[in-house]
């Protein structure tokens, strides 16, 4: 009995200590959607890689619009600007931070945009890749994705509005999370996301109204009326305690509360100058909605065709046994129609938005979108073909440039008379 007791066990202590036991091990990371260790290295390398060569990009192209003379009076803008940040009080710290720095001048601004667009598509490469993309197709996506028109012209211009679109970026996919897990620390994830948007955003008031909408339905714990409320008091008080903080700030050096709601639109955020084209857009337009709505989202579609993808998945997830239908379908929901609803809302308060940072928007949601689901071999071919399509539309049309000084870094950027 001793004999075959320990013949028995001696086995069973080899197989548990053995290749089954790794085996075991490498399913489980697999079947929990974890990468496996070895794989890790990789993305990082990736990541580091595509961040090197779109930074480069940014920067070249900076360089050639600044030799053409542009982009020196428009960095002095920026440079020069007071200390009333009403609504970007994130840019407004780290400008103050860049103007502490001995030598520092309005070109380190150009590197600083640069520095954070080139992070965003390195990570969204990564996460391509992640959702099973081929490397080359998920760094071609971001190339792609650089050679936008819009892309080039926050990175390369040091506008402040790159963090507003990135803080969009960072919303859609906290709202995505907060809907597939409704956990308390997705839904804290949500509401700091919140809180970034309103120190980054000047408009982030109307980007919030349309996300608020949609949560209810997209949450599946918003069941009844206490539960709504609650789940909605976690999501909002990172924001409120933010805002709150904000106004107790501005009491304290003396500047009244009224003053930081009445003059939320920063001029960080580029202002409109009188004449300009989407200052005279915004006097014909004020005060309606349905108008501007249609014409941001043709213009989205437009430029942005990759939306096609994203109505598709919307139209189909009901259907797909891999997706999470309801979820995704508000992800997607939000995907489309988060850009032209926040310009929608901010010209009907007669809030200044201009088309490229609409279209900007637009691109940071479709973005977080697409990093968001993953799309089949198809899907993923006509996103790569709609994207070059929009690229052709947003640089040869004249719908994008209609703006003289939009229109004035384009003649620089591409060497025209």
């Amino acid at each position: 009995m001793g004999r075959e007791m320990t013949v028995v066990a001696m086995p069973q202590g080899r197989m548990a200590a053995g290749p089954a036991a790794t085996v075991s091990r490498a399913e489980a990371a697999r079947s929990d959607g974890r990468l496996p260790t070895a794989r890790r290295p990789s993305y990082l390398v990736m990541g580091m890689v595509v961040f090197v060569a779109i930074f480069a990009l940014f920067l070249m192209t900076a360089d050639r619009v600044f030799s053409a003379g542009y982009l020196a009076p428009l960095l002095g803008v920026v440079w020069d600007v007071d200390t009333d940040a009403g609504g970007q009080w994130l840019q407004q710290g780290l400008l103050a931070l860049v103007r502490s720095i001995p030598r520092a001048g309005p070109e380190l601004l150009v590197v600083m945009t640069s520095v954070v667009v080139a992070l965003s598509v390195a990570v969204f490469c990564v996460t391509l890749r992640k959702r099973g993309w081929p490397v080359l197709l998920a760094v071609l996506a971001g190339l792609l994705v650089a050679l936008h028109p819009v892309t080039l012209y926050l990175a390369s211009c040091g506008q402040p509005a790159v963090l507003g679109a990135a803080s969009v970026g960072i919303l859609l996919i906290s709202v995505d999370r907060a809907a597939a897990l409704s956990d308390a620390q997705s839904l804290m994830t949500l509401g700091l996301a919140f809180a970034l948007l309103f120190v980054a955003e000047p408009n982030a008031l109307y980007v919030v109204i349309p996300v608020l909408m949609a949560i209810p339905w997209m949450l599946r714990d918003m069941r009844d009326g206490i539960s709504s409320a609650a789940l909605l008091l976690i999501i909002v008080v990172p924001s409120l305690v933010v805002i709150a903080t904000l106004l107790a700030g501005s009491m304290v050096v003396g500047v009244a509360p009224e003053t930081i709601l009445r003059h939320w639109l920063a001029v960080l955020h580029g202002g409109l100058s009188e004449g300009s084209y989407d200052a005279n857009w915004l006097s014909e337009n004020g005060g309606t909605f349905f108008g501007p709505f249609i014409e941001l989202l043709g213009l989205c579609f437009g430029f942005l065709p990759m939306l096609f993808v994203v109505l598709w998945r919307l139209v189909a997830s009901p259907f797909l046994q891999h997706d999470r239908g309801r979820i995704r379908m508000g992800t997607a929901i939000l995907g489309i129609l988060l850009a032209p609803a926040a310009g929608a809302f901010a010209v009907f308060f007669w809030h200044p938005e201009t088309r490229m940072n609409a279209v900007g928007t637009a691109m940071a949601a479709l973005c977080a979108w697409t990093m968001t689901v993953r799309l089949r071999w198809l899907e993923r071919l006509v996103w790569m073909l709609t994207l070059v399509l929009g690229l052709m539309m947003a640089w040869q049309t004249t719908w994008l440039w209609v703006d003289p000084d939009k229109l004035a870094w384009r003649t620089a950027l591409l060497g025209l008379q």
